[in-house]
């Protein structure tokens, strides 16, 4: 990939260009964008004005106004009458700049507010330019990763997500091992993932905004998308509240986790060597909010995620051809359950979808070199675990797994109901296709599924209750 000569101006940084030029109109009314906060000496500041601007406004309030919650922004002092209700962490305020020293013995200037209206984040960021694109991102992490790590942790920040504390769709798990082939020390990746904007996350922070000096100032605004809200129907496909088991603990994370787990926790579980863990440069932890907003921006245009099932059969075939234990592991959900729900189908479409959003041309071919460098090491590593895993069922035990995981699956896909052909597509995916007849005879003779209008539903699952999904 050929050198990308320069990074532009972060959008944060234009934000806050544009408000301070605002500030300086004294006088004139105006208006005003951005975060609504409280201060430190909000009421400190009101009773000092109390005197001269009771009179004009009745009682009132003061907040702050900041043009992005970061470290070393400026915050407006805003003198909000006590009646005029706002709503909501992004606003839009008109009202005119004054000075305090025209009213009081304090410095510096402040808006009184004369309307006010609530904005969606959307509204406010402007996601008509970003400053990234798809060719100075794949910069951005090639002079952040080395090779490997990069293409584990771009689907992270860029993919699309069905969990709405973040943008960043991917789980990734740096899986620790005994090995001394790989490493267990991920401090540089784990301490930048955690020194990343806080907007980011879904909990409280505090940064250090600007007004004379610097004030603490607690925020609460998490970047989540209301996909609600968006047209058409099927923008909800995969982001909707799951039934059943939720996988995800955090976005990064370091596993030591059962054999089970080792892909049920993550879309992506890596297995570092050391030097992957070395970060070059930092530049990406400071363009993180500008990354987030280019995601942000592809999920407003197009939020749902296909389902890809022709590229899903392909990566088997290949993981069968080259990994025949994993495969079958994947069928059991031993390892990477291959479902559309929580597994391998799920994790899959987003993968690939992280590599089109940044109109990479070969995205297929990223997506499946990121899966075969994952089960390269997962198999040099757990091999003989699961062997002898798999040697540890037998037959029967084997094909009520696989079963019970098909049931479950289409149960949540289709809460609705399911067709014939859809669970003969799931019983082939899994190996099962030339005993389908006798499996669907004996769950309807059992009572597990029933049938009504030609949709079938699982009511119950195989074997003993709790052992299996």
């Amino acid at each position: 990939m050929s050198e990308i000569p320069y990074i532009p101006w972060k959008v944060t940084d234009k934000l806050k260009l544009e408000f301070l030029k605002t500030t300086q109109k004294i006088g004139d009314e105006i208006t005003f964008e951005g975060f609504l906060t409280h201060l430190p000496a909000e009421i400190w500041i009101k009773e000092r004005l109390w005197n001269r601007l009771s009179p004009i406004f009745g009682d009132f309030k003061v907040l702050g106004l900041t043009p992005f919650p970061e470290n070393g922004f400026p915050v407006l002092p805003v003198v909000i009458p006590e009646g005029m209700k706002i709503r909501g962490r992004v606003v839009e305020l008109q009202g005119r700049v004054y000075d305090f020293s025209l009213f009081s013995s304090l410095e510096g200037r402040f808006l009184a507010v004369e309307k006010s209206r609530e904005k969606r984040l959307e509204e406010y960021i402007p996601l008509e330019k970003l400053g990234l694109d798809g060719a100075r991102i794949q910069y951005l992490f090639s002079s952040t990763f080395e090779n490997e790590m990069s293409q584990v942790m771009l689907p992270y920040f860029i993919s699309s997500s069905r969990y709405l504390s973040r943008v960043g769709g991917c789980a990734v798990d740096f899986v620790d091992t005994p090995s001394k082939y790989y490493s267990a020390n991920m401090g540089e990746i784990f301490g930048m993932i955690k020194n990343i904007h806080p907007i980011l996350k879904k909990e409280k922070f505090t940064v250090e905004l600007e007004y004379g000096e610097r004030m603490e100032v607690k925020f609460r605004v998490p970047l989540g998308i209301r996909y609600s809200l968006l047209p058409p129907r099927n923008a909800l496909k995969f982001y909707t509240q799951r039934r059943g088991r939720e996988w995800e603990k955090s976005a990064v994370t370091k596993s030591t986790h059962k054999m089970e787990e080792i892909i049920g926790a993550a879309d992506l579980p890596f297995i570092p060597k050391k030097e992957e863990t070395m970060l070059y440069d930092t530049e990406i932890k400071e363009y993180a909010v500008d990354l987030a907003l280019y995601a942000f921006h592809m999920h407003l245009a197009k939020p749902e995620v296909t389902e890809e099932l022709g590229v899903k059969r392909k990566i088997l075939k290949r993981i069968e051809r080259e990994f025949p234990e994993i495969a079958e592991a994947m069928r059991s959900g031993v390892l990477m359950d291959m479902s559309d729900v929580n597994g391998f189908g799920e994790h899959l479409s987003r993968v690939l979808n992280s590599w089109r959003r940044i109109d990479e041309t070969h995205a297929l071919d990223r997506t499946m070199e990121t899966y075969m460098l994952l089960f390269e090491r997962i198999n040099d590593v757990f091999g003989m675990r699961i062997r002898r895993e798999l040697a540890s069922f037998g037959e029967r035990r084997r094909i009520e797994r696989i079963i019970n995981r098909i049931l479950w699956e289409l149960n949540v896909l289709r809460p609705e109901g399911w067709t014939y052909e859809m669970l003969l597509s799931k019983l082939e995916e899994r190996g099962l296709e030339d005993k389908a007849e006798r499996i669907v005879e004996s769950l309807r003779r059992e009572g597990i599924l029933i049938e009504n209008r030609g949709l079938f539903k699982a009511v119950d699952t195989l074997g003993s209750p709790g052992k299996s999904k």
